[in-house]
């Protein structure tokens, strides 16, 4: 049988087609926000509504997909609209679909983690405008916000949380030696941090909480933060990551 070019290039086109299906990708809206479409909605339901995954697609979605749809959520940045951090991300997780079922997934805190640490602050060098930079900042915030759900947290392995843990110090550190930061930027990843010694329930940590209203406060809403409360989360941290209890 003679194949031609034009049988060729069909029968490559559809190895591509089934390659790319196999793949999967996060999900698409149909109505982007800049469009005409998106302009025409009158509402923030109407855009909630819109925003909705499918049922039928959501729930085949593998988790990655899932992961970089949320991380993609138009309204993501509405979470720090709100008094408090924590009610932000309830209302978020409230308001969107995909949020909800990727906090239900079992699996969802090794994706999450894994892109969480391959964050290399120094890239920030990189960005050359004020709105790069901003991009960037408030994607290790998404992601960090995402992780801090106890829902996340305690389906983790105690050893990836306390890797988690780790590079968050880490990135706390970079963070409040670098101007570029808004508040909300170590505001979110300090509130990982809390959140992760809240899960461990070390005897130092539920003292603290016991004690200190500030303290208290920030674990359960991821707002205010003082000084004070900052110190104890590095002095807490760094006696988990050291044995201690």
């Amino acid at each position: 049988m003679r194949i031609t070019m034009s049988s060729l290039f069909a029968f490559l086109s559809l190895l591509n087609l089934a390659a790319a299906q196999g793949r999967g990708t996060a999900y698409q809206w149909p109505i982007k926000p800049g469009t005409a479409d998106w302009k025409a909605l009158q509402t923030h339901d109407e855009m909630l509504a819109v925003l909705q995954i499918p049922v039928d697609i959501l729930e085949k979605m593998s988790t990655e997909d899932l992961v970089e749809t949320c991380l993609n959520y138009p309204l993501f940045p509405d979470v720090w609209a709100f008094n408090s951090f924590q009610e932000g991300v309830d209302k978020a997780i409230a308001g969107f679909n995909g949020f909800r079922e990727l906090i239900a997934r079992a699996g969802a805190g090794k994706p999450l983690s894994e892109r969480y640490q391959q964050i290399d602050l120094a890239d920030l060098d990189n960005k050359k405008t004020y709105n790069e930079q901003g991009d960037f900042i408030m994607h290790m915030c998404k992601l960090g916000t995402l992780l801090s759900q106890y829902a996340v947290l305690q389906n983790m392995s105690r050893s990836d949380r306390i890797a988690l843990l780790r590079n968050s110090l880490y990135k706390n550190k970079v963070i409040l030696a670098d101007g570029r930061y808004s508040v909300f930027g170590y505001e979110s990843n300090l509130f990982l941090a809390v959140r992760i010694l809240s899960v461990e329930n070390s005897d130092l940590f539920n003292k603290k909480l016991e004690e200190d209203k500030d303290f208290k406060r920030f674990v359960e809403q991821g707002t205010g933060i003082t000084e004070r409360t900052l110190n104890d989360i590095i002095e807490i941290s760094n006696g988990l990551l050291s044995g201690g209890n």
